[in-house]
């Protein structure tokens, strides 16, 4: 396969995927007759996918995958986690500073103070996440280049052809928006079946975007770090240098993968998407080790939030 067919075709399967994903994002604000042929169309097209995989793989599928000679050490793990640890604690102290919480037991408009308050919490939780997220991934940025051959550069790019990298950002996009937020629901379902007192808990900015309160400099916040800053930041760390890390060190590339993903779905709070995110994890990592190059799991990433965004914003009110 040339590159040139690759490239031409990863673009109506990512775009596929994206459909897909309105649907599979919220389907139970989503009208019957969209969500059933989205999610019957998404599937078909990740079996044909893991198809054709599989007939063209022959034995290990990693087992091809470019060598990403590297001399990253334990510390270096450590002074990239140190650096955004550093910089969130910082950011949160800045922001709590900057728009303090109003606490008037007395107000005349307590709906309106508490809209004020969510307001406030989802503003500071986005500057400070966003901030974080810049400025760790500058570290990590950093190290990459003096640990990486072929420094940021190559580590952007990797070896292989622009057309087999879309096709690999078009298939982890479809698979995501079909296995992970299918994933998502049947673990919320599975949860409030065992506990049906249990409470689900959202996300501030996810909360804020949902109910419409939001000004228009927020959404514009919150919809740039979902898209653009969170995927560059996580994939530069989680698949860039921590699976690479594990990858020299453990010898295997699965367990490397699987750990990874498993860290990746950790340090996000919600429990109904932890296996969902674990799977998204391993799609990604994956992919990553398949190109070598960092910019195909940061595309699919940053597509997958966008389908999840976009179908917030148009069946969000639909509830």
């Amino acid at each position: 396969m040339n590159s040139v067919p690759a490239g031409v075709a990863a673009f109506p399967i990512a775009a596929g995927g994206l459909a897909l994903g309105l649907g599979t994002a919220a389907p139970e604000y989503s009208p019957e007759p969209l969500w059933q042929p989205l999610a019957a169309a998404g599937f078909l097209a990740l079996v044909g996918i893991v198809v054709i995989w599989r007939v063209r793989a022959k034995g290990d599928p990693l087992a091809a995958a470019p060598r990403r000679g590297n001399t990253l050490l334990p510390e270096s793990i450590l002074w990239a986690i140190a650096a955004y640890l550093a910089a969130s604690v910082v950011l949160q102290w800045a922001t709590r500073l900057v728009w303090p919480i109003p606490i008037d037991p007395d107000t005349p408009d307590p709906v309106g103070a508490l809209e004020g308050t969510l307001r406030q919490d989802a503003l500071r939780a986005v500057v400070a996440t966003n901030g974080a997220a810049i400025l760790g991934g500058l570290a990590v940025l950093t190290i990459i280049g003096r640990r990486f051959e072929g420094g940021a550069r190559q580590f952007w790019s990797g070896r292989r052809r622009l057309g087999r990298g879309l096709l690999w950002v078009a298939g982890v996009t479809v698979a995501a928006a079909v296995l992970c937020n299918l994933t998502s629901h049947l673990t919320a379902f599975a949860i409030h079946w065992a506990w049906p007192e249990f409470e689900f808990a959202e996300h501030t900015v996810i909360e804020v975007l949902h109910s419409g309160l939001a000004p228009l400099g927020l959404v514009v916040l919150a919809w740039a770090g979902a898209v653009a800053i969170a995927p560059v930041a996580e994939e530069m760390f989680f698949r860039g240098m921590l699976q690479t890390f594990l990858v020299t060190y453990l010898s295997s590339r699965w367990v490397a993968i699987l750990l990874t993903a498993v860290a990746f779905a950790t340090v996000h709070s919600q429990v109904q998407h932890l296996p969902a995110l674990v799977l998204l994890a391993v799609l990604l990592g994956v992919a990553y080790e398949r190109t070598g190059a960092i910019w195909v799991p940061v595309a699919a990433h940053a597509l997958f939030n966008l389908s999840t965004l976009v179908g917030l914003a148009v069946f969000g009110g639909r509830s």
